[in-house]
């Protein structure tokens, strides 16, 4: 059980997906590939199986097959964590890969709405899936028949189930979209901001963007970002929280750290809040490992902010 993520920005994470299909120039060095093939040949078969076949390795160099495999028992897991945590969901895979079925989307969103403690951040760099989803007139009421099945694949009535009534008590369940969920995506480069457009337009509490590996300069200001932030808070074309890195890793690109500063410049100028989690190990500044030592950084980049909920 994934608790106490080592990654800063969340407590828990919540590999309820594994296998992945590389997307654009971020996934080239994604530490899930090593961990999944290291994880696909642990002595413990109830792990094994959860990671076997979906890497592959062609003399020294891993990929990934493009097997894709979901988790129904794993959903459990945010049941058994009590205290209210911020969970990475689908940490090791990409919840909205085209081979994850609709009715694990719905059940995953069923789980977050009946166990509300937690705030659950979901991460894709599949945003024309994601903003479908969400934006489907039916969704909710897919996710609400899950409710009203307990959770329970075997007492779920299929897609030939009639509709529910609107006045239907899993709808009380929960407010659309989720208030504890916050969807993101990610955005390592300029050639990818097209997804931060996406995004935008698709109804969630809190919308974010990882620049994390950052592989070059992305400019957000202008587009993305609004001076009077307490107005536009609620705006849909306002991003409510930036996520900053560098890649770490023997093969990481180079990350420069004017980079990094001119995106805090961009997000104080704005109000928006802005998370550095790390330099990466391939800066222009003589920092040890992967760079998250933040008494190694200069003073103006030891930010590490969160979204409010007004």
């Amino acid at each position: 059980m994934s608790k106490n993520s080592k990654i800063q920005w969340t407590d828990h994470s919540w590999p309820i997906v594994t296998g992945c299909i590389p997307k654009s120039a971020g996934c080239a060095n994604c530490y899930a590939i090593k961990d999944s093939w290291r994880l696909s040949h642990n002595p413990n078969p109830k792990i094994r199986e959860i990671y076997t076949g979906t890497v592959e390795k062609k003399g020294e160099t891993l990929r990934w097959t493009g097997l894709i495999k979901y988790h129904p028992d794993r959903l459990k897991w945010v049941e058994q964590w009590k205290k209210p945590a911020r969970i990475f969901v689908s940490n090791m895979a990409d919840l909205f890969s085209d081979d994850v079925p609709e009715w694990f989307l719905d059940l995953t969103w069923a789980y977050m709405a009946v166990y509300k403690r937690h705030t659950y951040q979901v991460l894709t760099k599949c945003p024309d899936r994601l903003n479908a989803y969400l934006n489907d007139p039916n969704t909710p009421q897919r996710i609400a028949m899950w409710i009203n099945a307990e959770l329970d694949i075997n007492k779920h009535p299929g897609n030939d189930y009639p509709p529910l009534p609107l006045n239907n008590w899993a709808y009380d369940k929960f407010s659309w979209p989720l208030s504890n969920v916050w969807v993101g995506v990610s955005v390592e480069n300029e050639v990818v901001t097209h997804r931060i457009k996406t995004l935008l337009e698709t109804p969630a509490t809190i919308r974010f963007i990882s620049c994390e590996p950052l592989l070059g300069p992305v400019e957000l200001r202008p587009h993305y970002l609004y001076e009077d932030y307490q107005e536009s808070y609620r705006d849909n074309e306002k991003l409510d929280w930036v996520i900053v890195g560098g890649e770490s890793g023997p093969n990481a690109r180079v990350c420069q750290v004017k980079w990094i500063q001119s995106i805090v410049n961009q997000c104080e100028q704005t109000g928006t809040p802005i998370f550095v989690k790390q330099l990466g190990s391939n800066s222009n500044l003589e920092v040890k490992g992967k760079g998250d030592n933040l008494e190694e950084w200069p003073q103006s980049l030891r930010i590490q902010e969160f979204p409010t909920i007004l």
